[in-house]
């Protein structure tokens, strides 16, 4: 690098920083300024609008699946630590806010820990969350892990988990990594069955959220799907 363009080099950056500083800068602009930090001597300009091409934000970027990453010439190892250690900053935070605040003062807050913790997950993946009965965050456990389409379901370890906990709700959620999709027969039929098990117990089905391949959070509360368990347990 010349000197002149090294000045140019040192003069783009500390422009870049001022704009985020003031909170100026593009979407585009943010994640070029993230990529400085970890690659220091290096114009990162088309790297980040590559990465912005490909997956449509600096959000995005940060929730990418590593091996999707890789697959980015000009994205290396310290990258993907650096998006993978941003990725759990934000979810522990996301966690421990729930863990002190009920969920239901903020429906986006979950749907968006739900969004932060499996959407780029190249397989699909079945979580549950075991809340007091105050709407506190008590737990959140990977109950199973599938194929790109399929995630195998465990009822008894999740009323096992809840009764161990003694949670008074449950949340699910899961991910579907190809297609703009909501939920399956399947899902709707295993969370039915199961919500059902668990009022025998007291514990409620607070709500089973999908994320798809682009983010979409879906809710089954909000479709009105979980209806029928609400119903029963009113009889």
């Amino acid at each position: 690098m010349s000197e002149t363009d090294e000045k140019f080099h040192n003069g783009h950056r500390s422009r870049l920083r001022d704009k985020v500083d003031n909170g100026q800068a593009t979407d585009a602009e943010e994640l070029e300024t993230l990529l400085t930090y970890v690659i220091a001597r290096r114009d990162v300009r088309i790297l980040s609008r590559t990465l912005m091409k490909r997956f449509g934000s600096a959000y995005n970027v940060v929730l990418a699946d590593p091996e999707e990453l890789r697959r980015v010439e000009g994205v290396g190892p310290s990258s993907i630590t650096f998006f993978r250690l941003l990725r759990q900053i934000i979810t522990k935070g996301y966690k421990n806010h729930l863990a002190q605040n009920r969920i239901y003062h903020d429906a986006k807050l979950i749907q968006e820990y739900c969004r932060i913790q499996t959407m780029g997950k190249p397989v699909e993946e079945l979580h549950a969350m075991y809340l007091d009965n105050e709407y506190h965050l008590i737990m959140d456990k990977l109950i199973s892990k599938g194929s790109v389409d399929h995630a195998v379901f465990y009822p008894r370890e999740i009323i096992a988990d809840a009764t161990g906990l003694r949670a008074s709700h449950v949340v699910l959620y899961h991910n579907h990594p190809v297609g703009d999709t909501s939920f399956s027969t399947d899902d709707i039929s295993f969370t039915i069955s199961l919500g059902k098990l668990l009022r025998v117990l007291g514990i409620k089905l607070y709500d089973h959220y999908v994320v798809n391949q682009y983010g979409t959070v879906h809710s089954m509360r909000n479709y009105h799907i979980l209806d029928e368990i609400d119903n029963v347990a009113s009889e």
